[in-house]
């Protein structure tokens, strides 16, 4: 088969749509709900908001932290005894101090992504005072 430009939708595009799929869609969304108020659902939620925060440390270079002890974090929440002495570049009181701001930018960014917070210069500036809360400093 030969490269071809896409062609322009046909006037009667919506013929195209299967009879199938407003039935699909009703199940997807009862399957969806189900899946948000399940426990399971918050529990994953909250491992990945944990995830990001600890990430995004360790990339804008706030701390280093072991692979070990991140996945520990992650599992079981963010707490100082997790980390033993030794493992990370900062003392351990800033390190979780500094990935608990992070989860908060997290938390309201899940809300801005789910509808429930709108851009604003507020809510930017909002952000930006919850990840820096904690850091004493920045690399430029």
């Amino acid at each position: 088969m030969h490269w071809q430009p896409i062609d322009n939708l046909p006037q009667d595009w919506q013929k195209l749509a299967s009879s199938e799929l407003p039935p699909l869609v009703t199940v997807w969304n009862e399957q969806a709900d189900r899946l948000r108020n399940s426990g399971a659902f918050k529990i994953f939620m909250e491992k990945m908001r944990r995830e990001i925060a600890i990430e995004t440390g360790i990339i804008e270079r706030l701390y280093t932290i072991d692979r070990g002890i991140t996945q520990l974090l992650i599992e079981q929440g963010i707490n100082e005894a997790l980390i033993p002495h030794g493992l990370t570049d900062r003392p351990i009181k800033q390190v979780v101090a500094l990935i608990q701001d992070q989860e908060m930018a997290i938390e309201g960014l899940f809300d801005f992504v789910g509808g429930q917070r709108s851009l604003t210069t507020f809510y930017v500036k909002e952000l930006h005072q919850l990840l820096t809360k904690n850091q004493t400093h920045t690399e430029g």
